[in-house]
């Protein structure tokens, strides 16, 4: 495994999740938001942030596994 190739590509995952939550965090409304417990609540920009995220970590890292936050079913 090339490490510095999969350092650079989680880099790129990363910046590529961040620009979508800041183009879609401003398009958020109240009714958007999901409450899951005290202090605790969720959007869809969260759980689709966490979807991607996973889904390429799972292509960069074939075998591995992931215990996300909201929980992907």
């Amino acid at each position: 495994m090339n490490l510095e190739k999969l350092t650079i590509d989680v880099c790129d995952l990363a910046l590529e999740v961040g620009e979508f939550l800041k183009l879609e965090v401003s398009k958020l409304r109240n009714t958007d938001i999901e409450y899951k417990g005290l202090h605790n609540y969720v959007t869809w920009v969260d759980k689709e942030s966490e979807r991607r995220i996973v889904e390429k970590l799972s292509k960069l890292l074939p075998g591995s596994g992931f215990i996300p936050e909201e929980y992907i079913r």
